[in-house]
C-alpha cells in the first residue's frame, strides 16, 4: 500500500485515525487509553504491511521476535562473553535474512556465470522476491539490539510496544530509519494535541504533492528516455533524462519522508528529518549531511565510529569512509551499479576529506566564497552518480554518461518528451530545491503572518484536490525506494 494511493487516502488513513482518536471517548484512565491506542496503531501497521503479502508479514514478525528476545537475553545476561555471543548471534541472523532475500539472486547468478565459463551448463533457478521495506525494518530492529548491548537504550519488556516500534506504518516501508532511543518515551507517554495534528496534516500534504504532482510527472520523462536504446539518445535527451531522474528521486523519496513525518505527528510520534535540501550542498560531504540523513546516521553510529572513526589518523579515517560508502552502495541493492555508486560517492568524499586536511580550508569566509562553484561541482557529481543508480548495468551507465557529451542526429527530440504538465513539474521541481526557500524565507514568513495562515490552508486544499484528481485519472504511481 502506498501513501499516495487512493485506498490509503480515502479508506485506510481516515479509518485508522477515527478509531485511534475515538479511543479518547472511552471512560478509562489515560494509561489504558494509551495502551489501547498503541494496540490500534500496531494492528493498523500489520494490516498496512500485510498488503504486501502474508508471508512477508510473517517474516517481519520473525524479525521482531528475533530482536525482542535478542535484546532480552543481552540485557539479562551478566557475563560479558555471553552478552557478546547473544549480540553476535542476533546480528548474524538479521544480516543473514537480509543477505538471503536481497543478495541471493546476485550470487546465484554469478555462480551460474562461473559455471558456464568453466564449461558447464547454466541452471535455471527460482528468483527470490525482495520483501518490501526489509532493509529499513531490519536496520531499525538491529539498532535497538545494539543500543541495548551498549547501554544506550533501555530494555523494552513489552513485546507489543517493541513490535509497534519496528512495524509502525508511517516509517515502515521507506524510513526514516528511527532509532529506538528517539521514540522509546513516546511509546508509553505521549499527549496528542491539535497543533501537532494540524502540523502533521500540513507536512503530509506537502509530501503528497511532492510525490504525485512533481515526482510522478518527471518520472514519466525519465522512464520514457531511459526506455530508449542508449546508443540512439542524443546529448539533449541524455541531459533531460538525467535531470528528470535527478528531480524524480529527490521528490519521490523526500516526499515519502515528508508524508511519514507528517503521519507520525498525527499520531504524536516525532521522527527526525531525513532531508535538508540536499541539492543546495556545496560538496559531496555536505550532500551526505543532507541526503537520507537517517541512513547516514545509522552507518556513522554502527559502522564508522565502531571502526574507529577519525580517531586513529587520516589513513584509518579514509579506510573507514571507504567501508561505509561501499556498504551504503551494498545496502541499496544487489546490483553492480549500486556497488559502483557507493564507491563513486566514497571517492569524492575521501578526496574532499584529504584536500580539506591538506589545505586547511575551514574558514567560513572561504567556504562562502567558494559556495557557488562548490554547488555546481556537487550538482555534476551527484547527477552523474544518479545515472549509475538508475541504470540496469554498468556498461549502460557508462554509455549514458558518454551520451551527455555526444553529438549525433536522433529520431527522438527533447520536445517529444515534454508537455505543459511536465514542463510545469520541471519548473516546480527547480523552485522546490531550496534556493527559493532559503533566500525567500522572510517573504514567505511575512505572507504567512499577514494572512494568518489562511492562504496556506487554501493552497494545501488545492494541492490535495489536484493530487486526488491525478491519482483518480492515472495508474502511474511508482515509488523508487520500495525496491530497497
Amino acid at each position: 500500500m502506498l501513501f499516495s494511493s487512493l485506498i490509503f487516502l480515502q479508506i485506510f488513513l481516515p479509518v485508522t485515525l477515527a478509531v485511534y482518536y475515538g479511543i479518547g471517548l472511552l471512560p478509562a484512565s489515560p494509561a489504558v487509553k494509551r495502551r489501547c491506542r498503541n494496540i490500534v496503531l500496531l494492528l493498523a501497521s500489520l494490516v498496512f504491511y500485510g498488503f504486501s503479502g502474508l508471508k512477508y508479514l510473517l517474516l517481519m514478525l520473525a524479525v521482531i521476535l528475533l530482536n525482542y528476545f535478542g535484546g532480552l537475553l543481552i540485557a539479562r545476561c551478566e557475563k560479558p562473553g555471553a552478552r557478546k555471543a547473544f549480540l553476535a548471534g542476533t546480528v548474524v541472523l538479521n544480516l543473514g535474512l537480509l543477505f538471503y532475500f536481497k543478495y541471493f539472486n546476485l550470487f546465484r547468478n554469478l555462480a551460474g556465470q562461473i559455471r558456464v565459463f568453466l564449461g558447464g551448463e547454466a541452471e535455471a533457478f527460482t528468483r527470490i522476491v525482495l520483501p518490501v521495506g526489509i532493509s529499513f525494518y531490519i536496520f531499525q530492529a538491529l539498532s535497538y539490539t545494539i543500543d541495548v548491548y551498549r547501554g544506550n537504550a533501555e530494555l523494552q519488556k513489552n513485546p507489543l510496544d517493541f513490535a509497534l516500534y519496528v512495524s509502525c506504518f508511517p516509517q515502515l516501508i521507506a524510513g526514516p530509519i528511527v532509532q529506538y532511543s528517539d521514540v522509546s518515551a513516546l511509546l508509553t507517554a505521549r499527549h496528542e494535541n491539535t497543533e501537532q495534528f494540524a502540523e502533521g496534516i500540513r507536512r503530509f500534504l506537502y509530501g503528497l504533492a511532492k510525490k504525485v504532482l512533481i515526482a510522478n510527472s518527471v518520472a514519466e520523462i525519465a522512464d520514457g528516455i531511459w526506455a530508449l536504446e542508449v546508443g540512439k539518445i542524443g546529448a539533449g535527451l541524455a541531459w533531460l533524462g538525467a535531470v528528470a531522474y535527478f528531480f524524480q528521486i529527490y521528490y519521490d523519496f523526500s516526499g515519502y519522508s515528508d508524508m511519514a513525518i507528517g503521519l507520525g505527528k498525527m499520531f504524536c510520534l516525532d521522527f527526525k528529518e531525513n532531508f535538508r535540501y540536499p541539492y543546495l550542498a556545496d560538496s559531496v560531504t555536505d550532500f551526505w549531511r543532507r541526503w537520507h540523513i537517517s541512513l547516514g546516521s545509522w552507518f556513522r553510529n554502527y559502522v564508522y565510529i565502531p571502526l574507529g572513526g577519525n580517531r586513529y589518523g587520516e589513513s584509518r579515517a579514509v579506510f573507514n569512509m571507504a567501508v561505509v560508502f561501499f556498504l551504503t552502495g551494498v545496502w541499496h541493492g544487489a546490483n553492480w551499479t549500486f556497488f559502483f555508486w557507493g564507491i563513486y560517492h566514497g571517492f569524492f568524499r575521501i578526496l574532499e576529506y584529504c584536500l580539506t586536511k591538506k589545505s586547511g580550508r575551514n574558514s567560513k569566509s572561504r567556504k562562502k566564497r567558494f559556495r557557488l562553484p562548490g554547488q555546481i561541482y556537487t550538482f555534476l557529481v551527484v547527477l552523474v552518480g544518479w545515472i549509475f543508480f538508475r541504470a540496469d548495468t554498468l556498461p549502460e551507465a557508462f554509455a549514458f554518461v558518454g551520451q551527455l557529451f555526444g553529438a549525433r542526429a536522433v529520431d527522438e527530440t527533447v520536445l517529444s518528451f515534454l508537455s505543459l504538465r511536465r514542463l510545469l513539474a520541471l519548473m516546480c521541481a527547480f523552485l522546490g530545491l531550496g534556493f527559493f526557500q532559503e533566500y525567500g524565507r522572510p517573504v514567505l514568513d511575512g505572507i504567512q503572518r499577514a494572512t494568518r495562515g489562511i492562504l496556506e490552508k487554501v493552497w494545501l486544499l488545492l494541492l490535495l484536490a489536484l493530487c486526488i484528481l491525478l491519482l483518480t485519472n492515472s495508474n502511474y504511481n511508482p515509488f523508487i525506494y520500495f525496491q530497497f
